[in-house]
């Protein structure tokens, strides 16, 4: 018979080698309609400064990203903002990665709310890190006193990047 402790030892090995095999699979922070993961390591700085929310990311290989979570992105700059505003006119569940160079930007819709995301001098050995987050994105739902979420991307990270 196994005693608590080594109950406790036992689970948190389990954990463990969940967290190194997808260090995003779960949600932790919570935006508009959407949540991400954060890996052991990453650093995620929250403000609210007016009536939207800012997440300043560092991932743990030191990759620095925005997050921003409103009702008004700034979608400026081409080819971006095509896609975006594509996204606004149709009126539909929108989300879509643009690499340009060394940034990465990313716009996820759903229900009015919008998620904007920004990765700016990615060196290239950082890129898979910050794939795998982008991958952690996903959308959700309010409803029943809580929220509950997919289990999918929002982002296909592997066509779009």
């Amino acid at each position: 018979m196994l005693s608590r402790l080594a109950w406790l030892a036992l689970g948190l090995a389990c954990l463990s080698s969940v967290a190194l095999a997808d260090p995003y699979s779960y949600c932790v922070v919570y935006a508009s309609r959407a949540c991400f993961g954060v890996a052991p390591g990453d650093q995620v700085v929250v403000s609210a400064p007016a009536d939207f929310v800012v997440y300043d990311v560092t991932l743990s290989s030191g990759a620095q990203g925005r997050i921003y979570s409103g009702m008004h992105a700034n979608i400026r700059g081409a080819p971006f903002e095509e896609r975006a505003e594509a996204c606004i006119d149709e009126d539909r569940d929108c989300a879509f990665l643009v690499r340009t160079g060394n940034q990465v930007r990313g716009y996820y819709t759903y229900g009015g709310a919008e998620v904007e995301i920004t990765f700016s001098q990615i060196e290239p050995q950082h890129m898979g890190e910050v794939k795998a987050f982008l991958k952690s994105f996903r959308r959700c739902v309010r409803g029943g006193g809580g929220v509950a979420c997919t289990n999918e991307s929002v982002f296909d990270v592997d066509r779009d990047l």
